[in-house]
């Protein structure tokens, strides 16, 4: 929605972005900014410039940006909690489960029950 006012097309016809529109795009996803929203940021400038049909889906955005001759890439995650074993996580996760061997130990030891 943008200023209160849905820009689906309800027709299901796809609208092709021009190269001002594609490079608005690449923009958009350089900058970090997703699909969806990449969409929505151009769907609001057609309807400023008042053509007929101003939304534009996120596959519209992909194409564009393809035509382009962008470079797609995965982000790259970094090691974190169980995939790291060196993390700040991991070391505390092996104290806390050395603690807790520890208490069912004793408490075999003195003849609790678990």
């Amino acid at each position: 929605y943008v200023a209160g006012e849905s820009l689906t097309d309800y027709k299901g016809s796809t609208q092709k972005l021009s190269l001002g529109e594609a490079l608005i795009g690449a923009d958009c996803l350089e900058r970090g900014t997703g699909r969806e929203q990449a969409a929505i940021i151009i769907s609001k400038w057609r309807k400023d410039k008042g053509l007929e049909k101003p939304s534009v889906s996120s596959y519209a955005v992909r194409t564009g940006f393809k035509n382009l001759g962008g470079e797609r890439s995965r982000r790259l995650t970094e090691g974190t909690g169980s995939r790291d074993p060196d993390s700040a996580w991991a070391s505390s996760r092996l104290v806390q489960m050395q603690q807790l061997d520890a208490q069912f130990v004793a408490g075999d030891e003195a003849g609790g029950s678990r």
